[in-house]
């Protein structure tokens, strides 16, 4: 009996906690807003009464002449003081007035109906505990309460409010407590006394919502809130033994129609939430708890009965007057878009649940229509369509269907096919034609038609693919790729219709979509056809060919979706790990990678070159990137291959990194050359990125950890053709190169460039030296006394040249670093050779060291001096 009561206080309490809040802000920013407006209309009241007075006093002091000095001062004074007055006034005394009207009216008048509620089930509850009234008498006397409540508030509503024009919420209160009270008996009556059956219950308490909901037209849209949410709880309050999809869904339509009819009636747009989540909501709960077989049917013309109703919400009825014309609040818009939404969503929960029966995929067939034929009426709804779309295909994509291997495309709509694989293939045939054809037909009556031809093309496609996907196990390719070739075939002679009107308002824009369209059912029927390599190929055509075919038309809109396209083919060869699985033929550079990353290169190019015809945008910069992406992946993946015998080897030789260093100083070098000659800045930034990436693996891979001294790799044992001429050789050229092609900004480019180049030649003659006295093996045996003299040679001629070099380019730096190089040969000398070598090999060192620094001298004195003395 305890938990019958905690059951009826939870009711009681659940009507008014999630309406008084609501109902209280709203009424709480309505009243402000008419109290200002009060206000306003008492100030233009004032203004006129003030006019008024002035003009009725004009024409007194008109026949005296001698009044008119003295009025002059005072007439400068009033206006004054009114304008230094009224601003302080209005300021302080709303804030306090609005805060103690809002508490006293409104919060206070709610709690207080809140109180009369409980208070009537606290009763009842007392009267059952002292055993002082019967369960029948106890009922009877709350119902009667709750009628009388209700009778009240009717009848104070009746009499005139102490302010005329301000809301009054002490009639709304007492009626919604009242009409909480009554519904609390009636439920008491069944769930806690067992008095009443459960169809007279449920008759109760739907009698008792609806007579809310239509005591709200008096007062205000918390009683008509409290009604729909007391009618949506009723099936869930009286529970049936034997549950009835057809009675349940009927009442909710009855009375989902009912509450839109009011709410449309009087403009309580924001009240459509409730219907539409009480709807959805109970969709969903039936669906998870009380589902059995033959429901689909009724939920499925629930639903469609729904989207007609809300339809309707925003189109009017023109057979009633109250309800006629179309509803142009923003609010309508949201409530409506949402709904259709959210009917899908159910829908496609139903698909499900029912396991994909023909009656629950008939109700996105009809749907789908029911959605067409009010964006064509409605064509501020021009998007609901694309919801269905999205629909179509996520029902398709879930769809797993009983498959066989076919012999033809006839096949899949043939009596022998499966059932189930028929029956999917009907119904995204039927539902490709009727987005295709629906969307056609409304070009010619729409105010934006490219979008009804973006939704024509579209939807025909993503069902044709994602059916390819759920019956690919259905062989034969060829008939998969004649289908999409036909899908081609009609979406070109749309737009041939298109390029005739093109005249017309929008017409450009929906010709553009049949012409991606038509592309993209080529491209889908290359997909179908290729595998591997050649599908990448097909797909990087398709920029060219939307380029060819914006040139031909001046199309503006196909430039995002030749962008997409790009995207999505570097994404498939730059990021895409599968395809180093590729078969590769080994030990030949004439292989996929040659036309499976050489003809997308090509094709970026000139698809850039056409794009910049007609504009230089981010189109232009991405395809410009993407080619050079691809040739130096092409070089790369191809040094691969030449020096590892496999994409996924997992060495990374010597001879391998001086290669790819090579490739990358080259290109950048080739980029620097291009952007000198054009002027354009992506070759520029491919340059840069092409030398920091090549100079990173030189450093770090080469130069340190990379060095054949403490990698302890073999370098061969021929002369300077050897992998070092490769390594640190050839970049100590390119670097010079670079010298030469680098932009001079920024400034520390070129001088960077010039000092990596003199590192690495270097390196490059120390290791050829430690080559020709240790062999393959560099980091094997002793360094000799005729070794340490070959050093010290090699760096006092490099120090040298690194000093007429700074001077005949007029560097101070480099004439310096030689400077230094020549000082460091000296150190070594008397640090290293002194000790290390005797003889004739030390005599030689010293000898050498001599001359080198006699002829140093010379030379700065002869050059150097004589330029500063020019200077």
């Amino acid at each position: 009996m305890f938990d019958g009561y905690m059951l009826l206080g939870a009711l009681v309490g659940l009507f008014f906690a999630v309406g008084v809040p609501a109902a209280a802000f709203i009424a709480l920013s309505r009243s402000n807003r008419l109290e200002m407006e009060v206000r306003a209309l008492r100030k233009r009241l004032a203004a006129v009464e003030i006019s008024q007075t002035q003009a009725h006093t004009v024409p007194v002091p008109v026949p005296a002449v001698p009044t008119p000095p003295p009025p002059e001062p005072e007439s400068i004074e009033i206006p004054a003081e009114p304008a230094r007055t009224p601003p302080p006034l209005p300021t302080p005394s709303p804030i306090p007035m609005a805060a103690e009207r809002a508490l006293t009216e409104r919060w206070l008048v709610w709690l207080g109906g809140i109180a009369l509620a409980l208070g009537g089930a606290f009763l009842v509850k007392y009267s059952s505990d002292q055993g002082l009234l019967g369960p029948a008498l106890r009922v009877s006397l709350a119902a009667a309460a709750g009628v009388a409540f209700i009778g009240l508030g009717h009848w104070l509503s009746r009499r005139d409010l102490p302010l005329p024009g301000l809301p009054w919420q002490v009639p709304p209160a007492l009626v919604a407590g009242g009409a909480a009270m009554v519904f609390a008996s009636i439920y008491a009556a069944y769930g806690l006394y067992d008095l009443l059956s459960p169809m007279a219950a449920f008759t109760g308490l739907a009698a008792t919502a609806a007579a809310t909901v239509l005591l709200s037209l008096g007062h205000g849209p918390f009683v008509a809130l409290l009604g729909l949410i007391g009618g949506f709880a009723v099936p869930m309050l009286v529970q049936s033994d034997h549950p009835s999809a057809i009675g349940l869904f009927t009442y909710l339509l009855v009375l989902s129609a009912g509450a839109l009819a009011l709410l449309r009636w009087r403009g309580w747009w924001w009240l459509a939430w409730a219907v539409l989540a009480g709807s959805a909501g109970w969709s969903l709960i039936w669906l998870v708890f009380s589902w059995r077989d033959g429901d689909a049917v009724v939920l499925g013309a629930f639903l469609c009965a729904l989207a007609g109703l809300f339809a309707a919400f925003r189109l009017g009825l023109p057979a009633i007057p109250h309800l006629a014309g179309t509803a142009e609040h923003p609010m309508v818009h949201r409530v409506v878009f949402i709904a259709a939404a959210i009917i899908c969503v159910v829908t496609l929960a139903l698909a499900h649940g029912d396991d994909f029966s023909p009656q629950a995929m008939t109700v996105p067939v009809i749907l789908s229509g029911l959605f067409l034929a009010f964006s064509w009426r409605d064509q501020v709804f021009d998007r609901v369509p694309w919801i269905a779309a999205t629909l179509a295909v996520l029902i398709l994509a879930g769809w797993d269907a009983g498959l066989r291997e076919i012999d033809a495309i006839g096949d899949i709509l043939s009596p022998p096919l499966p059932g189930e694989a028929g029956r999917f293939a009907w119904v995204a045939l039927i539902l490709a034609a009727l987005f295709g054809m629906g969307g056609f037909i409304a070009i010619g009556r729409t105010e934006r038609p490219w979008r009804w031809a973006a939704l024509s093309a579209a939807a025909p496609l993503a069902l044709l693919a994602v059916s390819y996907w759920r019956l690919v196990p259905l062989g034969h390719v060829w008939a998969w790729v004649a289908g999409a070739l036909a899908v081609g075939a009609v979406l070109l002679l749309a737009g041939e219709r298109m390029a005739r009107r093109r005249g017309e308002t929008g017409m450009d824009g929906a010709l553009a979509a049949y012409a991606v369209g038509t592309i993209g059912a080529v491209a889908l029927a290359a997909t179908f056809a290729l595998e591997q390599a050649w599908l990448t190929v097909a797909l990087a055509v398709l920029p060219a060919a939307i380029a060819w075919v914006e040139r031909r038309l001046c199309l503006d809109g196909l430039r995002n979706v030749a962008l997409l396209l790009a995207a999505i083919i570097l994404i498939r060869l730059g990021l895409n790990p599968y395809v180093l699985d590729y078969p590769i033929a080994e030990g030949s550079a004439f292989n996929w990678l040659l036309y499976g990353y050489g003809i997308p290169m090509l094709a970026f190019a000139g698809a850039a070159r056409l794009f910049r015809q007609r504009a230089d945008d981010l189109l232009v910069a991405v395809l410009e990137a993407g080619a050079i992406a691809l040739a130096v992946l092409l070089v790369s993946l191809e040094i691969r291959h030449l020096t590892a015998d496999s994409l996924t080897a997992g060495t990374y030789s010597l001879t391998e990194r001086g290669l790819h260093t090579i490739a990358w100083l080259s290109g950048s070098a080739l980029l620097f050359l291009a952007h000198r000659r054009s002027g354009r800045l992506v070759p520029l930034r491919a340059a840069q990125a092409l030398l920091l990436l090549a100079t990173a693996q030189a450093v770090w891979l080469q130069a340190v950890f990379g060095n054949p001294l403490i990698s302890r790799e073999t370098v061969g044992e021929t002369l300077v053709f050897n992998p070092l001429l490769l390594v640190f050789a050839a970049p100590a050229l390119l670097y010079a190169v670079h010298v030469r092609l680098a932009p001079s900004q920024p400034s520390w480019q070129r001088p960077a460039c010039a000092v990596l180049g003199l590192v690495f030649a270097f390196l490059w003659a120390t290791l050829e030296i430690r080559h020709v006295f240790a062999g393959a093996r560099l980091w094997v045996g002793p360094v000799v006394q005729t070794e340490l003299w070959a050093y010290s040679v090699l760096y006092l001629l490099g120090g040298v040249a690194v000093l007429l070099g700074g001077v005949r380019a007029g560097s101070t730096a480099f004439r310096r670093g030689g400077l230094a190089i020549i000082l460091l040969v000296v150190a070594k000398v008397f640090l290293i050779d002194l000790s290390q070598t005797t003889g004739i090999w030390r005599a030689l060192s010293f000898l050498g060291l001599g001359l080198g620094l006699v002829g140093t001298g010379w030379l700065y004195r002869r050059f150097v001096r004589l330029a500063d003395e020019v200077r």
